[in-house]
């Protein structure tokens, strides 16, 4: 079932609270731990970023992991996997305890839902990996060639792809494709009751329900904002290039 529709009704759309100038290097995943915000790095350098809901570097980790393209929680761990076929686990104390080497390729995004690890990749390849690091699952869905984000939503995963949201389920099933007007998007979180994503190019900010529909687009301010998370209060992004942290609304 596909969906088209533009904005919904009305809801207030994201504004720019704060910015930090911490001088990340290429930030862009960002996750949020219950007390920390964690953002990995996508240059070489592997460093992992501990940073505080005020805007407070805390700590630098250089834990060796270059070009990571997802960063998720599960409650617990940490766990970031690059393009290749590397999965890490990193502890709170920004540890690295494990490293695996589940069977997956070309990824770009990584989430956490239902007990297991998802991650998505460019071809719209879906993997299931437990926390054990093993891969459980692999579905070939072929959903696009632009697959780049992915989040869950407490039901479903959502993905990203250019101008299209999909909504899997976690059985590995396409439910429901969707065309809510949004392009070139490069982070994807859920609030609880909405998702939003990044556009990394306009610096724009979308506001989706999660049956498909852009309930708001905004232009806060920001600029090549890769990943997104929130905090329970407000929405976190980075820049990618200048290695600022945005604070926003939600």
């Amino acid at each position: 079932m596909a969906t088209s529709i533009g904005i919904l009704g009305y809801s207030s759309g994201s504004t720019l609270l704060a910015t930090y100038a911490l001088g990340l290097n290429q930030p862009d995943g960002i996750i949020y731990d219950g007390a920390h915000l964690w953002v990995t790095s996508n240059a070489a350098t592997g460093h992992v970023y501990k940073i505080s809901t005020a805007g407070t570097l805390t700590s630098t980790y250089s834990i060796g992991i270059a070009a990571i393209t997802g960063l998720t929680y599960d409650g617990t761990n940490l766990w970031a996997i690059t393009e290749t076929t590397d999965l890490y686990k990193i502890s709170t104390a920004g540890t690295l305890t494990a490293t695996y080497t589940p069977s997956v390729s070309y990824v770009s995004g990584l989430t956490y839902g239902a007990g297991s690890l998802w991650a998505i990749n460019d071809f719209g390849t879906l993997y299931k990996i437990s926390t054990a690091g093993s891969l459980t699952a692999t579905y070939t869905l072929a959903l696009s060639s632009s697959c780049g984000a992915i989040t869950f939503d407490g039901t479903y995963l959502c993905v990203t792809a250019s101008d299209l949201l999909f909504q899997l389920s976690t059985a590995g099933a396409l439910l429901n494709t969707y065309t809510p007007a949004i392009i070139n998007v490069e982070g994807l979180t859920f609030d609880g009751t909405f998702l939003w994503a990044t556009n990394d190019t306009t610096g724009a900010v979308y506001k989706m329900s999660t049956g498909g529909n852009l309930v708001r687009s905004s232009f806060p301010g920001i600029a090549n904002a890769y990943g997104i998370t929130f905090d329970g209060t407000y929405l976190w992004s980075t820049n990618n290039t200048t290695g600022a942290l945005y604070r926003l609304s939600n």
